[in-house]
């Protein structure tokens, strides 16, 4: 099974991160989201110029996605805390009291500069041409569950790889979001329907597919009518004894 990867593509509030968390644990596998990918970058001290035209050179973008695969060594295999927002949340905490403390800034200074620095990675972890190099590195590492980053068109072909798509009522999902966040029901459901609409963008836009089609998954879950315990159940079962 250490050349197996698991896919995971999920709306927001469709606790498709929750999903994914177990399905490492269950497997003993690495955990790897977005904001696992944009600590590495950042622990790594990654930079890299991508021209508005072309791709970004060759030899500067197998050092980074090298530099990334390896500061994973450092980060643990899998998070404590499922949702990468939350963990993005506590991270940004972590850098503005850092900065207070080293830096001498005030308060919204560091915050500003905080942000910055958050951004940063994350439009690191949102180019496609890192995504590519990044999620195929991964899957030649095996024993990985992936979360997001066009992996299930990137690895369409891949024969070790399981592609998981995570979905549930937009009403549900507000909901979820307002009892996880604490936040407003109005802007729950703003959320929901920006992110998915950016999200069938980003695929779209980057690798021209589109992010419901059913054909790019081998398993479709939603977790209005299916719980995280039996997606789980599911997606292991689907790795320890394939059908196909």
């Amino acid at each position: 099974m250490t050349n197996r990867i698991v896919t995971v593509s999920r709306q927001l509030g469709s606790r498709g991160s929750y999903i994914a968390v177990q399905v490492a644990i269950a497997l003993g596998w690495r955990y790897v989201d977005r904001e696992v990918i944009r600590r590495a970058a950042s622990h790594a001290a990654v930079a890299i110029d991508t021209p508005q035209d072309g791709d970004p050179d060759a030899g500067a973008l197998r050092a980074a996605v090298d530099q990334i695969v390896a500061a994973l060594d450092g980060i643990p295999s899998v998070p404590v805390i499922a949702s990468a927002t939350l963990r993005e949340s506590y991270h940004s905490d972590e850098m503005v009291a850092d900065l207070i403390r080293e830096e001498q800034l005030t308060r919204p200074e560091a915050e500003l500069k905080a942000v910055s620095g958050l951004s940063t990675h994350d439009r690191l972890a949102q180019n496609p041409h890192i995504a590519r190099q990044l999620v195929r590195a991964l899957a030649g590492m095996g024993g990985v569950v992936l979360v997001g980053r066009g992996a299930q068109v990137i690895l369409g072909a891949h024969s070790g790889a399981c592609h998981v798509r995570v979905h549930a009522p937009a009403s549900l999902r507000a909901d979820r979001l307002v009892q996880r966040m604490g936040i407003d029901p109005a802007a729950a459901h703003r959320q929901v329907r920006d992110s998915d609409r950016a999200r069938a963008q980003h695929l779209m836009t980057a690798y021209g597919r589109n992010w419901t089609d059913v054909d790019l998954y081998h398993l479709v879950v939603n977790t209005g009518r299916v719980s995280v315990e039996m997606a789980t159940h599911l997606i292991v079962s689907m790795i320890e004894q394939p059908a196909v």
